[in-house]
């Protein structure tokens, strides 16, 4: 649809040229400040309701009254409207010709382009993990068979809020202790200090460096969350039973 527009907009500027001089031609003739006024039909021409004295003149068709203004063509104006058309049509016809030729061509070497964009997605992904970890003062991680992170912050939350103002976490958890409630008031940061573990787990296992003065992960292969607070109608589950649906389900796997 935009390229059609486009099309559109280049033929508009093609075609006013010989049509702004009819338009000048019959303003002469009649005496009268005929203007032209492009449509979705193609160019008619325009003249203010103050400025006509008693009837349109012969030769044009198509008078439409409006609220300030009339609107009409003429016989030669169709024509070009017309033959403009054709032109739209035909160039919009081999514009695609052009383009199914080149996309035949580029199918071939698809496969090439997938790498150079993959290729390309891996540099701008590393760059950004090696400029966020010098900016940001991070720490490479270890990968052991226990999670401990000291001081750990939220890699968002720390590029929001005013410098100083972030308290950091410390993180414990093995196999002696793989269970933990995370207990506080509201909007105390309970829902920032799960979400941080786990943004820092992904971070680390995605090969980048970590928010924290020492980090400790386990190798994981799933993260399984339930933050959100919605009952669901069409299980006929309220918000409780639908957490506990969720639980079990974790608890499961």
């Amino acid at each position: 649809m935009e390229w059609r527009e486009s099309a559109h907009r280049c033929c508009r500027r093609f075609a006013s040229g010989q049509d702004f001089a009819l338009n000048r031609e019959l303003s002469e003739q009649h005496d009268l400040p005929l203007s032209l006024v492009y449509q979705d039909t193609g160019f008619v021409f325009a003249l203010k309701k103050t400025d006509l004295r008693g009837e349109l003149p012969r030769g044009f068709v198509n008078v439409t009254a409006q609220r300030k203004r009339w609107l009409f063509s003429s016989i030669e104006l169709k024509k070009r409207n017309a033959r403009m058309k054709d032109a739209l049509d035909e160039t919009l016809i081999m514009s695609d010709k052009i383009i199914q030729e080149l996309i035949a061509e580029i199918v071939d070497v698809i496969g090439a382009l997938y790498k150079a964009s993959e290729a390309v997605a891996i540099v701008d992904m590393l760059w950004s993990f090696a400029h966020a970890s010098i900016l940001r003062d991070y720490v490479r991680p270890e990968f052991t068979g226990t999670l401990a992170i000291k001081a750990g912050r939220h890699p968002v939350l720390e590029n929001v809020q005013a410098a100083g103002t972030l308290v950091p976490n410390d993180v414990y958890c093995c196999e002696a202790s793989s269970f933990q409630i995370v207990q506080g008031q509201n909007m105390s940061g309970k829902s920032i200090y799960l979400r941080q573990i786990g943004l820092l787990t992904v971070m680390a296992m995605c090969g980048c460096f970590v928010p924290a003065e020492y980090g400790s992960f386990r190798l994981h292969d799933a993260l399984l969350t339930r933050l959100s607070n919605d009952d669901d109608i069409e299980k006929s589950l309220s918000t409780f039973a639908n957490e506990m649906a969720s639980c079990a389900m974790i608890v499961g796997l």
